[in-house]
C-alpha cells in the first residue's frame, strides 16, 4: 500500500502505470473496483479494468483508498467502541464522490 501512496504523488505516472502497481495488491484491486462501480459514480457499464478505475477516481482518491484499507484492518471495534468504521467508510465514499465532481 505504501508504494501506491508514494506513486500517487508522482504526477509523471499515468493511470496505466498506477493500475499496474495497484494490480499487485488484490485487496486494493477489490476495494478500488467496488468503489469505482458504486452508485456514487453512477456508470451504467461495469468498470472491470484497474487502469480504467484509476483513471475514473483519480490519484488522490486512490491514495485515500490505499490509506483506508490498512486502517480498516488495524482498527478493532472493541478497542474504539465510539468509532464506527462503517460510518467512516461511508463518509470516505461520500467524500470520494464530492471530490470527483
Amino acid at each position: 500500500m505504501l508504494r501506491v501512496v508514494r506513486a500517487c504523488s508522482d504526477d509523471n505516472l499515468d493511470a496505466q502505470a498506477l493500475g499496474e502497481l495497484v494490480s499487485k495488491d488484490p485487496v486494493l484491486v477489490m476495494e478500488l473496483l467496488r468503489i469505482a462501480n458504486s452508485a456514487y459514480f453512477g456508470f451504467s457499464n461495469e468498470i472491470s479494468s484497474v487502469a480504467h478505475a484509476v483513471a475514473i477516481i483519480g490519484q488522490r482518491t486512490l491514495c485515500n483508498i490505499a490509506l483506508y484499507i490498512p486502517m480498516k484492518e488495524a482498527i478493532k471495534p472493541q478497542e474504539l467502541p465510539s468509532f464506527s468504521l462503517t460510518s467512516f467508510g461511508n463518509n470516505l465514499c461520500g467524500g470520494l464522490y464530492v471530490q470527483s465532481i
